[in-house]
């Protein structure tokens, strides 16, 4: 993946109307009631066919609109593509996030979440729209971020070979709900992590925060993420390639929420038999050589499960190795980010 960050708005910032960048966030200027931030062209240090962006702010009332603008080798830029929007916690009734449908063009769609690309890009911008109150009402973006899936050289990457670790992350089981819970598999491994960081939030409470009207779901990657922006940690989707890099995040006491895909049988010991997409814990990886998860889709008191290595590699990096961290702000900087 190439992972590019943004928190400096104003050093990345190519146009800018009605907006102050400063103090490490992004917000209205004063007086202003709408604005847009664009950045720079930011090349990745892979080419890619995939993209999803992150944002972490803070949104009394009001809007924050993600955009992405893709580029291919020879530079010819494609159409914006809006990725998400976040709306303020002031309107009553109104859920926090959305996604946007029939955004396409001829460089290819956004998929709830997820830019799918036609050919491959080298190149992104990110565009920021900022509406609501002034003052301490305005909404204030402190990161902004976008993972491509384009794979590069982890040469630097530091070797995890032999690694046990494993965080006591408490277990939470979606089956506690009824059948409501029975799509609740991001909430839940998302409640999971929050309570491990200190931060307790029912399940119930984070699924109706991340849900995503227009997928009809709660398992919408950046909306989950910006929730966890919400309660002031520095939260990121990101696509990992290696259980390296698994192991580094582990080794920093960050337990990895991934997604993961699988058919009859092909990942022993699951809870269910097979999905086409569902979210659990990396909680560690013991010495036997097995991956240690909290999945929620196990019953309240067989949440902690022990996954074959390979057999979990290939349903989560074949799925394209989607997860999300969730750390303390401001976060970190990892081994492999772009910027």
């Amino acid at each position: 993946m190439s992972l590019i960050v943004v928190r400096d708005f104003a050093a990345q910032m190519a146009q800018g109307h009605g907006v102050l960048c400063g103090d490490g966030m992004l917000t209205l200027a004063a007086g202003e009631a709408a604005g847009t931030w664009v950045s720079t062209a930011m090349a990745t240090t892979a080419s890619f066919r995939q993209a999803v962006c992150s944002w972490n702010a803070e949104v009394p009332c009001g809007m924050v609109e993600v955009a992405l603008q893709v580029a291919d080798p020879a530079a010819a830029w494609g159409a914006w593509h809006i990725m998400g929007r976040w709306y303020g916690a002031g309107y009553a009734g109104r859920p926090r996030g959305t996604s946007v449908s029939g955004d396409g063009d001829g460089w290819g769609h956004v998929a709830t979440d997820t830019l799918q690309l036609n050919r491959p890009a080298a190149t992104l911008r990110l565009r920021v729209s900022l509406t609501g109150g002034t003052g301490q009402l305005a909404p204030a973006v402190h990161l902004l971020a976008c993972s491509t899936d384009g794979r590069p050289a982890l040469d630097g990457m530091p070797q995890q070979e032999g690694m046990q670790v494993i965080l006591d992350v408490p277990p939470y089981s979606q089956r506690s709900h009824g059948e409501q819970g029975q799509g609740w598999c991001s909430p839940s491994s998302l409640a999971m992590v929050l309570a491990w960081r200190g931060t307790m939030v029912a399940v119930p409470e984070v699924a109706q925060a991340v849900f995503d009207p227009c997928y009809g779901g709660t398992g919408n990657w950046s909306c989950n993420v910006a929730y966890a922006g919400d309660l002031g940690y520095a939260a990121t989707v990101v696509h990992l390639h290696t259980i390296e890099q698994l192991a580094w995040l582990l080794g920093q006491g960050l337990p990895v929420i991934v997604s993961v895909s699988y058919g009859p049988g092909e990942l022993p010991q699951a809870p269910v038999d097979q999905t086409r997409g569902h979210l659990l814990v990396v909680c560690g990886l013991d010495a036997s050589g097995f991956v240690v998860v909290n999945d929620p889709a196990g019953e309240p008191a067989a949440v902690r499960r022990h996954y074959p290595r390979d057999a979990f590699l290939r349903a989560w990096l074949g799925h394209g190795g989607v997860a999300y961290v969730i750390a303390p702000a401001p976060g970190c900087k990892f081994p492999w980010q772009h910027r």
